[in-house]
């Protein structure tokens, strides 16, 4: 076929249709040839006509891909951030951690041997890496007197220690030491090397019977070993006695409570308070029911309550002498004035517990040891009793 100039080219015919037929004559090998049909359908119908976009075709952010032009590519639009990390800006957001972070801020990198990381010394700040000083260490809940040097050293008393080197045992009687601290010997010295023990001896007895742990020293035989004038429980003996096998001694103050005291409180001057207070042998039942009777504790402002308060060599079982109580204290005047600075009292009355009525009690007088009595309101000396056993 001859050139053609593009005019002269036929012009293009309809589109092909599903329902064209278009024959294809192929060889069959042996000289022949074999006819196929193929329709519009079988050529065009699985293609696209026009391209869709989202059909086969993706989109970028919801938009077609197709048109022309150049396809640009959006920035970041926002960004979030959850703490400690901060982002600012949009589309060039600087993502960072809060400058109020703390120590994650600090760059670990190699720091000084023995240095911390520490806000400056005496002030708030920025901390840093700095060495320790004093007052990073909080007060101890201890006694902290002293210095950490003295404690492989010698460690002064006030600090608990001994405050010396060699701090060695001293020997005292029947006791001898050998060797030096800290290995040191106590040995029992004496006869047959044992201690002196506590041996009984004429109306005293020992007990435990040799004398060693916890010793009590009892008086025994005639007159229970203690005569008027001995000066045991706290005071000094106005007389002896046995009661029931068990002897004791009736013993009076060391000194007089008071030269011009009332027998009870004012309230009950006038007033009877009966048998419980009207013993002649029984001081201290007397004594009691006084102190009743005023509905308060004992006090020091009326006789019975000095008397009863009054604690001399510790004891606290003192009260109010009955009439012949007393009677015993001043008969022994003679010899407790001897022995003592402070004796009964001549020319001045002492007051017993014992009640004669509802406005009366018995007192008697030290110069004849005559019994007298006198209203409740009246003033008269006091001296206290107890019995002790001996």
């Amino acid at each position: 076929m001859a050139d053609l100039k593009i005019s002269q080219l036929t012009a293009k015919g309809l589109a092909i249709a599903n329902t064209d037929l278009l024959e294809i004559s192929e060889s069959d090998g042996a000289g022949g040839y074999v006819t196929k049909s193929v329709t519009g359908a079988n050529i065009i119908g699985s293609k696209q006509d026009t391209l869709i976009s989202g059909t086969n075709i993706k989109t970028i952010n919801s938009t077609t891909i197709l048109g022309s032009g150049n396809l640009v590519i959006g920035g970041v639009t926002s960004v979030s951030a959850t703490t400690p990390v901060v982002a600012i800006g949009t589309t060039t957001p600087v993502i960072s951690l809060a400058s109020n972070y703390g120590d994650t801020l600090n760059p670990y990198a190699s720091k000084t041997a023995n240095n911390i990381l520490a806000a400056p010394n005496g002030t708030a700040g920025v901390p840093t890496f700095r060495a320790i000083v004093g007052a990073d260490i909080p007060t101890l809940n201890q006694n902290t007197t002293g210095t950490a040097s003295n404690v492989t050293g010698i460690v002064a008393l006030a600090n608990g220690g001994t405050g010396t080197a060699t701090p060695s045992l001293v020997a005292g009687t029947n006791i001898s030491i050998t060797g030096t601290f800290p290995n040191q010997t106590i040995t029992a010295s004496g006869a047959a090397g044992a201690v002196t023990q506590i041996v009984a001896g004429t109306n005293v007895t020992i007990s435990p019977a040799g004398g060693t742990g916890v010793v009590t020293i009892n008086s025994s035989g005639g007159g229970g070993g203690t005569e008027i004038g001995a000066q045991i429980g706290g005071g000094i003996v106005v007389a002896v006695f046995n009661d029931a096998g068990v002897n004791k001694a009736l013993v009076a103050s060391l000194t007089n409570l008071s030269t011009s005291l009332v027998w009870t409180v004012p309230a009950q001057q006038t007033v009877l308070i009966g048998a419980t207070a009207q013993s002649y042998s029984d001081g201290l039942t007397n004594t009691n029911a006084i102190i009743a009777q005023t509905g308060a504790s004992a006090t020091t402002a009326y006789a019975a309550g000095i008397a009863r308060l009054f604690a001399g060599g510790s004891f606290s079982d003192w009260y109010l002498p009955s009439i012949w109580e007393l009677n015993m204290c001043l008969n022994s005047a003679a010899i407790v004035n001897k022995i003592l600075a402070n004796g009964f009292l001549n020319g001045f009355n002492y007051w017993s517990s014992t009640e004669l009525s509802a406005t009366l009690a018995l007192n008697m007088s030290a110069n004849d040891v005559t019994v007298i009595n006198n209203a409740k309101s009246a003033n008269r000396c006091v001296r206290a009793v107890r019995i002790h056993n001996i």
